[in-house]
């Protein structure tokens, strides 16, 4: 080869090494780029989340059916007003409350720790309910004349975290537990009942209604709760009703002081998603240095001293970003500024504030009633306030319907009722209403109906005036639905009583009325007799009986469920006893045989076969006393003396701390053995209560 040749090589190699080395550069900085960009979209990913704060929820967190007029009864005027014409002085408006839809996260796995799984379940029923509506009413902008609040009780809170806590157990997700895997029965088991909210008036004024919340599915799954407010107000004006809620859309640290130490893996819930602190600084970080010098002076402020109040904080910050030119600091528009300064804002306070200083947690909604005096002629006789509709229990002395009749002038209302085979007669209630000598009055009237019975199905009724009109223009017609005065588990109660009243234990009775839910639970009287002490309280959903334990020393215990009949607008009350039964007796507890963690192991050498683990759990003897270990006789039997040519020897023993071993032992002369499988079956008892669990044992091949 030339020299030329040769030089020609050596340059075409140099540029092949200069070309791979290049190579190599570039696809190190596009890696670098690469991450860099991955972790950019990260934080926007986490910016996105955060701007839920801006504009998720707001003053649509609250909102209600407001009635704006309202006409006051003027009693010179209403004498002789028909109910048709005569205005109400009251009503009652539905109050939505927006709070958070979690129905899409119950499959999520929660926290493997128990301290954690535990916060994880608080949260949740946190997210998806009200903590406290707040109602301020003022006349004609100046005068406050209500402040009612409803705060749901924290001990109810504590007890349903434990509730739900103690179902899952060690399942991963809340739809693990069958009884929740559809995800609305979950829903509907932490949704807290109308006497779990404490208030500072009574309930029929306000309260959250668990049956308006139920009605509408869809809305219920999506968060809505709603909540009924009575307005009724005596003097002319302009009055003007504010609410106020907290719907826990953003969880914050609870209990964070800002001179404690702060853990980048602190949660801090938005809505459903879960953000940690590590994930929310680094978009801080960016934030601040993207809106100058002043604004990120001011952050560092807030985040130190506890002397620094967020609405300072928050207006500081408005002024300073105010001064700033959006394109000096890279941005395409004034709003995009705005944008990023209300969001560094509300990342700052979850960091280091209070989450419930944030207006997202505070959605509020007004409207405005007029209340004013009427101006109304009379009218002609008719019924007012007729009780349309009851639902009874088969066995009732007497239903009672009452309704009054309006200008009434002597004529008593004529009544008949269908099917015929009850009898039905009208009753005046006191000499009723008038303004003066002369004039007309109102007067009440009651319908009794008696003998009304049903045998194992719903069977109705209906009642009607014959002889007068509605005022309201509607049918004169009442309905009664009458259930059989019996529980659907009659028999599965008895079978209880009978059989399942045990010695240290609780006993529980589903307590399951004809009526299903057509009757409300607060109208059952449930009680029981211990030993001579009763115990009685008012139904609630779901009905049970519950003793809290079962004394050895039992002479008598009885169980009674009565329903208690009382109609609006009457004086009447009639108790209807639908079950009622004593037990003279209780049964010994057995002891619990746990083979879930046993282990088997095979002595080739001496041709036996340990299985270690059988746990024993002895039986409560009374309320506050368990058996001994040693009180407990344990026992084992096999379903076949021997295998192949060997006979079986079985013992058992005990290990301590409640567990016991099994050995089996083969005798025989030593030979070719194919293996095969043992039932052992494991007794325990004390006194004449004895359980048996089986346990399937596996004897190897061996030669």
């Amino acid at each position: 080869m030339s020299k030329g040749g040769a030089g020609k090589v050596y340059f075409v190699l140099y540029l092949a090494v200069i070309l791979e080395l290049l190579i190599i550069i570039v696809e190190r900085d596009e890696a670098e780029e690469h991450l860099i960009r991955k972790q950019k979209e990260a934080e926007e990913i986490v910016e996105a989340v955060m701007a839920q704060l801006n504009t998720g929820f707001g003053a649509s967190g609250v909102n209600a059916l407001p009635q704006d007029e309202i006409t006051l009864l003027d009693k010179s005027v209403m004498v002789g007003v028909s109910e048709k014409d005569r205005p109400k002085e009251e009503r009652a408006y539905q109050v939505r409350v927006s709070t958070v839809k979690i129905k899409d996260i119950l499959g999520d796995d929660l926290p493997e720790d128990e301290v954690g799984k535990r916060r994880r379940i608080e949260e949740i029923i946190r997210l998806f309910n009200v903590t406290n509506l707040n109602l301020f009413d003022t006349l004609n902008g100046t005068n406050q004349v209500e402040a009612l609040t409803l705060d749901i009780d924290p001990n109810w809170l504590q007890r349903k975290t434990d509730e739900v806590f103690r179902k899952i157990g060690g399942l991963k997700t809340i739809t693990d537990v069958p009884e929740y895997r559809d995800g609305y029965s979950f829903l509907k088991t932490i949704v807290p009942d109308s006497t779990d909210y404490k208030s500072n008036t009574e309930m029929a004024k306000f309260r959250f209604s668990p049956h308006l919340t139920f009605m509408d599915k869809l809305a219920f799954e999506n968060g809505i709760k709603v909540f009924e407010y009575t307005f009724k107000q005596t003097s002319q004006g302009l009055y003007r009703v504010l609410l106020q809620s907290k719907t826990n859309n953003i969880l914050g640290v609870s209990g964070l002081a800002k001179e404690n130490g702060e853990k980048e893996d602190d949660v801090i819930s938005i809505g459903t998603i879960q953000l940690t602190r590590k994930q929310l600084s680094k978009v801080e970080k960016r934030l601040r240095s993207t809106l100058g010098s002043e604004v990120e002076a001011l952050c560092e402020k807030f985040g130190v001293s506890s002397e620094y109040k967020y609405p300072q904080f928050s207006s500081e910050v408005d002024a300073a970003v105010d001064k700033l030119n959006h394109e000096d600091l890279g941005l395409r528009s004034k709003s995009e500024k705005i944008r990023r300064a209300e969001l560094l804002k509300n990342i700052t306070v979850l960091l280091h504030g209070d989450a419930n200083q944030m207006e997202q947690n505070n959605p509020n909604f007004a409207f405005e009633v007029f209340v004013k005096k009427p101006n109304i002629e009379r009218a002609e006789p008719c019924i007012a306030d007729l009780i349309k509709m009851q639902r009874v229990l088969s066995g009732l002395k007497k239903a009672v319907i009452p309704f009054t009749v309006n200008n009434y002038r002597n004529e008593a209302p004529q009544v008949v009722v269908t099917p015929n085979d009850a009898t039905v007669r009208v009753v005046p209630v006191g000499s009723g209403t008038s303004s003066g000598s002369g004039a007309m009055r109102n007067q009440p009237f009651e319908i009794h109906i008696e003998g009304l019975s049903t045998t194992s199905e719903r069977k109705d009724y209906t009642v009607k005036i014959t002889n007068l009109k509605m005022c309201d223009d509607t049918e004169p017609i009442a309905s009664i639905q009458v259930f059989p005065s019996d529980l659907k588990n009659k028999n599965a109660i008895d079978a209880v009583m009978e059989k399942r009243v045990t010695i240290g234990k609780p006993l529980r009775l589903p307590i399951e009325p004809s009526s299903g839910g057509e009757i409300p639970s607060n109208t059952f009287i449930l009680s029981y007799n211990l030993n001579g002490e009763a115990q009685e309280f008012t139904g609630s959903t779901p009905l049970q009986v519950t003793v809290t334990c079962i004394p050895k020393n039992l002479s008598a215990l009885n169980v009674n469920v009565k329903w208690r009949y009382k109609p609006i607008g009457s004086q009447y009350t009639e108790d209807l006893v639908i079950y009622d039964r004593t037990v003279t007796s209780a049964k010994q507890s057995s002891p619990e045989i746990l083979l879930t963690n046993t282990s088997e192991n095979w002595d080739g050498k001496n041709m036996r076969l340990v299985v270690s683990g059988i746990e024993v759990v002895p039986p409560r003897i009374d309320c506050n006393k368990t058996a001994d270990d040693k009180d407990v006789k344990v026992d084992v039997k096999l379903d076949k003396p021997s295998v192949g040519k060997y006979q079986v020897m079985q013992s058992i023993e005990p290990e301590g701390g409640g567990r016991y071993r099994l050995i089996l032992t083969l005798k025989g002369p030593k030979m070719k053995f194919p293996g095969e499988t043992i039932d052992a079956t494991i007794t325990a008892g004390i006194g004449n209560v004895v359980i048996s669990e089986t346990k399937t044992v596996s004897i190897p091949e061996f030669r």
